[in-house]
């Protein structure tokens, strides 16, 4: 309707019906099922855990030391050992320990609770990612049907 600011049944200003069918455009082009959710968990006591946490202690995991990791990941190791430091102040136990030693000459390893704080997060994620894979489907839907009208 002309003049009157709406656009075949959409209120608002004259071009939301192109601004709507751009949206859907958009998303034909895109592939609105292909996106990936992160989660960073905030804590009251201003530490955060995330992936790049959860990123380090699984490169501990596999070098078998915070220093070893850190070179993998591209940081300073004191960087490395002070987001450790962080887990465990939060936690209030170790999340490594070190192994004296043996065959290799010691090194470091995740604790119990550690193997739990990333098994932990990845439920999280998981239950997030799904949740919001559901909730993209439904916006999709959605846009597709606002283009119709």
């Amino acid at each position: 309707m002309p003049g009157t600011g709406v656009a075949r049944g959409c209120a608002g200003p004259p071009d939301a019906q192109s601004q709507l069918s751009k949206a859907v455009s958009f998303m034909a082009r895109s592939n609105i099922d292909d996106f990936r959710l992160s989660i960073r968990l905030d804590f009251a006591a201003g530490v955060r855990i995330g992936p790049g946490k959860i990123a380090l202690l699984e490169a501990i995991r596999e070098k078998g030391s915070i220093s070893g990791a850190a070179r993998k990941m591209g940081m300073a190791y004191r960087k490395a050992w002070l987001l450790v430091e962080q887990m465990n102040q939060l936690l209030g136990q170790p999340v490594v320990t070190t192994v004296i030693g043996g065959a290799e000459g010691g090194g470091t390893e995740l604790t119990k609770t550690g193997k739990r704080l990333i098994g932990l997060y990845y439920a999280i994620a998981s239950s997030a990612q799904t949740a919001a894979d559901t909730e993209a489907q439904l916006v999709k839907k959605s846009m597709l049907r606002g283009a119709e009208n």
